[in-house]
């Protein structure tokens, strides 16, 4: 028949069809490249989206482990890209957030899609007390190791900023090791996010030579973490230059895999200006080697290893308590800066809150300091669940204090409503089952679900919902 389609021509439409549904939904995956993302960067909307192709390029659950640089770098890395001001410091309008505050917020919320657990440990380095030899932990006791909810990380970094005195000289080398001990103390896949400036100092008394000693232990690091299953990935902030650390793979010989990747947040932040498109494209950036890093980790068998059967030696490295309030001078504390508290549901929408006492209070922490590096290892959050952790650091919202939120774009409103919508699992079908937990999904999704996939709670509730 004249009106008829061959068999080819029909797969061929189909085809043409399935492809210009993923273009239009901003998402185009390139199935000849080994598994790669190719995305449509100016098409990208929302996190949603980068979550969806980083699935269908084989992405699953892993474990976050999360480092930020307290180098004295900070002080002058803001001159351009931050009006003068150190890194750390809260955004003048205290809506914004700072450099370090606008990288924590779309990846602790892609993180928290990713992520086996809805916590990751979380780990400070270069201030006075580690400088480049130890790291501190945001929490004390074993949350040491079980770490923070996703939803809490902003609050208790904000709450910790006021005590750290920013130092030197600097080194990845120590956080590197630290997530190492972790690996290899539980034997699974993790993902190791470094925020920092990138300035690798060295030691007065050393000279200039090609690598300094604080660069030489950070390849080093890099090339031991190659044999455990841990990918790596350093998130640039401030002014930079980045033309050293762009280098380092020059000297990175002797590694079983590219397990490092590195992102220039500035410098995506200036090309896309639309926030949700911003946030989404610098989620795809940090985490879209992960997926061809992990079929190289499995390639080369360390999940069936098992803990402690790496076959190396992993450095130990100090893990220091929270700075205290005696570590910082007394006229440089203030009340505590008031903490935004995004919400999972849209990329923008913003409350705020100002916490009635600081983040640490005072008689959490030891005033009588034992030595350069000790802390207090005691502290209120060490016999805390999770729950009451994050009800405290995110859901403590005082009405009085709740400022206007930002108006958004009618495009970032459509994302927010279908983001409010939509299941998180399908991201097609309305979100009619709930959980006891507060949390959604459809219905078809929720029927093999024995946890929750946001919280991880067991599921022992479902109601559903009917429209």
């Amino acid at each position: 028949m004249g009106g008829s389609l061959s068999r080819p021509s029909l797969r061929k439409r189909r085809g043409s069809i399935d492809e210009s549904n993923r273009r239009s939904s901003g998402l185009l995956v390139d199935a000849s490249r080994r598994g790669n993302v190719s995305i449509l960067p100016e098409q990208v909307a929302s996190l949603s989206q980068v979550t969806l192709v980083l699935r269908q390029n084989g992405l699953g659950a892993c474990n976050f482990i999360l480092g930020i640089d307290f180098s004295k770098g900070n002080e002058w890395s803001g001159r351009r890209s931050y009006g003068g001001r150190c890194l750390h410091a809260p955004s003048s309008d205290f809506r914004q957030y700072n450099p370090y505050e606008q990288v924590l917020d779309p990846l602790c919320r892609a993180l928290r899609v990713f992520g086996s657990r809805n916590a990751a440990p979380c780990y400070g380095f270069g201030d006075q007390v580690t400088t480049d030899s130890s790291v501190f932990t945001f929490l004390g006791g074993r949350d040491c190791i079980l770490g923070l909810p996703y939803e809490g990380i902003q609050a208790r970094y904000r709450g910790i900023v006021p005590h750290v005195v920013l130092s030197g000289p600097t080194s990845f080398a120590p956080i590197i090791h630290q997530s190492l001990a972790i690996v290899n103390e539980t034997g699974e896949f993790h993902v190791l996010f470094i925020v920092a400036t990138g300035h690798l100092t060295m030691s007065s008394e050393e000279t200039h030579e090609e690598l300094n000693v604080n660069e030489q232990k950070t390849i080093d690091a890099i090339n031991l973490a190659s044999h455990f299953p841990l990918s790596i990935v350093i998130v640039g902030v401030g002014d930079g230059p980045w033309d050293r650390i762009k280098q380092y793979k020059r000297f990175l010989h002797d590694r079983k895999f590219d397990n490092v990747h590195f992102v220039d947040y500035q410098k995506l932040a200036a090309k896309f200006t639309a926030l949700c498109k911003r946030q989404a494209q610098f989620a795809l950036d940090a985490l879209m080697k992960l997926p061809e890093q992990y079929r190289a980790i499995k390639r080369l068998g360390y999940l069936e290893a098992g803990p402690f059967k790496f076959g190396f030696t992993v450095p130990e490295v100090d893990v220091c308590p929270l700075p205290q309030s005696g570590d910082q001078p007394e006229q440089e504390q203030g009340p505590p800066s008031p903490v935004p508290v995004t919400s999972s549901l849209c990329d923008g929408d913003t409350a705020f809150y100002r916490p009635s006492e600081p983040a640490i209070p005072s008689n959490e922490l030891d005033e009588s300091p034992i030595g350069k590096k000790t802390r207090t290892e005691t502290s209120s959050f060490d016999t805390r669940r999770s729950s009451e952790l994050l009800e405290e650091l995110v859901y403590g919202v005082r009405e009085d204090c709740i400022e206007p939120r930002a108006s958004l774009t009618p495009e970032e409103e459509l994302v927010k409503l279908q983001e409010e919508l939509l299941c998180c699992i399908c991201e097609e079908k309305r979100k009619n089952l709930v959980f006891q937990c507060g949390h959604e999904t459809c219905d078809t999704c929720a029927v093999p679900l024995k946890e929750c996939p946001t919280c991880r709670q067991p599921i022992q509730i479902r109601i559903k919902r009917f429209a």
